[in-house]
């Protein structure tokens, strides 16, 4: 049953950083006629990417090493960062789960300034860190949950609803963090998001939602979809 709300939250995150990072793209990079003009595009870009990183140091970077930071709650100072407390001088506090996903929600969002500035780099392991501390942040909220639990099926739907990888995501969580028993957890979590997400796809070459479980349950034929849904990708 958890695995249902933790894929119905990640679901609706990815689905929220689809849609916002198209209507960016739509609605201001399209009609200010930036998409070819790649020098102003990309430090527009990196002077928002940098003013977010100012305030909050753990959004920058994969976030590969970052994520200790989360995970033992501070005690492992931020690797790539000087000072690791931002220019508001104070530690950040990665106890506080609504500040967590806060930091989710900014990482997500400093996610689509890169994609949409030209700026290039995979993205799956930064979203499993916004997954990560979304997760962390709800089991800090709320005691009840399991912390690795709701860290891992977050970072893991996140992840399936926008990439589609909704075997590899649990995958990669699991094995990455050793936590093999919250394999059966995670993994409906990331199924259960692309039931949440619907259609929007913005990675070209993901896996179209004809071939995916959501699309299956609706009884929709591969030739029915619309082919630019098919392969919508964010492009700037």
């Amino acid at each position: 049953a958890l695995g249902l709300v933790f894929g119905t939250i990640g679901g609706l995150f990815g689905l929220a950083w689809i849609q916002t990072t198209i209507f960016i793209k739509t609605k201001l990079v399209v009609p200010s006629g930036l998409v070819k003009r790649h020098i102003l595009k990309g430090l527009i870009g990196g002077t928002i990417i940098g003013g977010i990183g100012m305030l909050m140091p753990e959004t920058l970077f994969w976030a590969e090493l970052e994520v200790q930071t989360i995970i033992d709650g501070g005690e492992t100072p931020l690797p790539h960062v000087w000072p690791d407390v931002g220019v508001l001088g104070v530690p950040m506090p990665v106890k506080n789960g609504a500040f967590l996903i806060l930091l989710s929600i900014a990482k997500m969002f400093a996610i689509s300034i890169t994609v949409l500035s030209g700026y290039r780099g995979g993205f799956i392991f930064p979203f499993i860190f916004s997954g990560h501390t979304l997760g962390t942040g709800l089991a800090l909220l709320i005691p009840a949950l399991s912390p690795t639990a709701a860290a891992l099926s977050c970072a893991a739907a996140i992840n399936a609803s926008v990439t589609r990888t909704w075997l590899s995501s649990p995958l990669i969580v699991c094995f990455l963090s050793g936590q093999l028993q919250c394999m059966p957890m995670v993994l409906v979590a990331s199924i259960t998001a692309l039931f949440v997400i619907g259609d929007p796809a913005i990675i070209k070459g993901a896996q179209s939602r004809a071939e995916s479980p959501g699309m299956l349950h609706r009884g929709v034929s591969k030739e029915s979809i619309d082919p630019r849904m098919q392969s919508k990708v964010v492009s700037a």
